[in-house]
């Protein structure tokens, strides 16, 4: 929309984003908030924690190198959007409980399950979606993370 492409333009997205070697900016919180203040009124407006701070920064340290020189630029220019998908409805408040699977197959992965809540997930590209490898759900080990596209076949999503 209007408010994200003035926040691109504004360079609030890039700063969160090495963009030469594609991993974590240097930025300190304390510039980042000197750039939010000027850029307030739309800040407010978008979900910025959840697809910048959270979903695109997860993406930037954990993503291949393939995935980052396709979508590193656009995510920095505001063009393309991620949403974390990883909150289960038997989670309550346990960060590795995950019921979704990842199952190997000729084609990759095939994940199945249910993500019970998305922030910022509406209108998204893509998401960052946390499945079960191994182990059964409230392992600490196991747990992979896949960019699965929003327009993936097999895939719905409800918004609120």
């Amino acid at each position: 929309g209007k408010a994200e492409q003035q926040l691109a333009d504004a360079g609030y997205y890039a700063i969160n984003y090495d963009l030469r070697g594609h991993g974590d900016s240097d930025w300190s919180p304390a510039a980042e908030a000197a750039v939010a203040e000027v850029t307030t009124p739309l800040v407010t407006a978008t979900p910025l924690i959840e697809n910048v701070a959270i979903a695109a920064t997860l993406f930037a340290s954990t993503a291949g190198d393939e995935l980052k020189q396709e979508w590193m630029d656009a995510l920095a220019m505001g063009e393309k959007r991620l949403a974390f998908a990883h909150r289960e409805q038997k989670a309550r408040r346990s960060l590795p409980w995950v019921e979704t699977r990842a199952v190997m197959n000729g084609k990759g992965p095939k994940l199945t399950g249910t993500k019970s809540l998305v922030p910022g997930g509406d209108g998204v590209d893509a998401y960052i979606v946390s499945a079960r490898t191994s182990g059964h759900a409230g392992d600490r080990d196991g747990i992979g993370l896949y960019l699965v596209r929003a327009n993936s076949a097999g895939l719905s999503a409800n918004p609120w």
